[in-house]
């Protein structure tokens, strides 16, 4: 299995889809804020408040290819995102992973558009599951 090695969303790592993921009032000129990270920031508010957080500054808005190109800071982000968006969300403590999916990727499961994608994800937790002895399919 080949997973937690993208530290680039795929669709954006070449081009960096110009005109995407642009935020008003929010960003450094000409930068882009694409899935970065092992649990990838998208958007630059969450590059901001990630920066903020983590080290008191913007960094991460003025620089946001840093969180691909330093593995310690693609880790950091992603435990920070985790602990600021997922940890507490209502289902994710109990192991629901439909619940942890929709805290990281927000609508994924309900948008007919990338419902194939939710049910790939899924299976692939699954293989994790069972890689892992568990018993079961997950919730």
């Amino acid at each position: 299995m080949l997973y937690l090695r993208a530290k680039r969303e795929y669709a954006y790592a070449k081009t960096g889809c110009p005109g995407k993921h642009v935020q008003a009032n929010c960003g450094a000129s000409g930068k882009t804020y694409y899935g970065r990270g092992y649990i990838q920031l998208t958007w630059c508010f969450n590059y901001k408040a990630a920066s903020g957080d983590l080290y008191g500054n913007d960094r991460l808005v003025h620089d946001p290819d840093l969180v691909a190109r330093d593995e310690n800071v693609a880790w950091q982000t992603a435990f920070w995102f985790w602990r600021k968006n997922v940890h507490s969300r209502v289902g994710v403590s109990q192991g629901k992973f439909g619940d942890t999916t929709r805290a990281i990727n927000g609508g994924e499961c309900t948008n007919p558009n990338l419902h194939a994608a939710a049910k790939n994800r899924f299976k692939i937790y699954n293989n994790f599951r069972k890689a892992f002895g568990l018993s079961g399919n997950g919730e």
